[in-house]
């Protein structure tokens, strides 16, 4: 694994947590409902996402199918995992913690092997 590629990735999935934040931030504020600003951050988040991994962290353009069926793959998952934790009684603060740390990685990895290959 690229050591370069590895630090862009931790810097653009900082801007791109904050860019998202920031999204939803401003639509609850405007008084759109939780969850339509939940999922207009969510998708202007991936879009914002597309063009900070596909130029800054590994630097290959004209991949947005792979890129947009990785992030439908891995939001499906998140939800998965969520119901299932929520079914089992386990507590919402457990299984946000265990997808923090989960997710970056598992997303760096399908980013690197399966949309952005070489």
């Amino acid at each position: 694994m690229n050591k370069g590629n590895i630090i862009r990735f931790i810097i653009a999935g900082s801007i791109n947590t904050f860019f998202g934040l920031f999204i939803f931030s401003v639509f609850h504020t405007l008084g759109i409902e939780f969850k339509i600003s939940y999922n207009l951050a969510i998708l202007s988040g991936v879009i914002f996402n597309y063009f900070t991994y596909s130029y800054f962290v590994f630097r290959k353009k004209n991949v947005i199918l792979k890129f947009i069926t990785s992030y439908a793959f891995l939001l499906t998952m998140q939800f998965f995992i969520e119901d299932i934790a929520a079914a089992s009684g386990i507590s919402n603060i457990y299984i946000t913690y265990t997808l923090f740390i989960i997710t970056p990685i598992l997303t760096f990895l399908i980013l690197k092997y399966y949309v952005y290959i070489r």
